[in-house]
């Protein structure tokens, strides 16, 4: 999948060492776009928005992985869930790597 303009890998700020970058896994990229174009059918503005809000949030956790809540149920993974607003994303911490794993509407139904 090519990457999108509203997406990057985010890089440690100066001084952190713990975690390298974030990355973005192909579901969570699918999970933006389909975010992304439900609400812009309303509104293009709070969609661009939206995508931005999602954008920026992988760079606090390069600084803060453990920000979010831990995520019952993955043995022997530490999969946590950061709360973005009515969003949820969910994210895994793999050695000095963030995995974003997947992005939900709060009342979605998640598949």
């Amino acid at each position: 999948m090519a990457a999108k303009p509203w997406h990057r890998q985010s890089a440690a700020p100066a001084g952190a060492r713990l975690i390298v970058q974030a990355q973005w896994t192909a579901k969570a990229l699918i999970d933006t776009e389909r975010l992304y174009f439900f609400l812009a059918q309303y509104d293009r503005d709070a969609a661009l928005n939206l995508v931005a809000h999602l954008d920026a949030a992988p760079a606090k956790l390069v600084a803060h992985p453990r920000l979010g809540e831990r995520v019952e149920g993955y043995v022997a993974k530490e999969v946590r869930k950061l709360s973005i607003g009515r969003y949820v994303m969910h994210y895994e911490i793999i050695g000095d790597q963030i995995l974003i794993l997947r992005l939900w509407h709060a009342r979605e139904e998640r598949r």
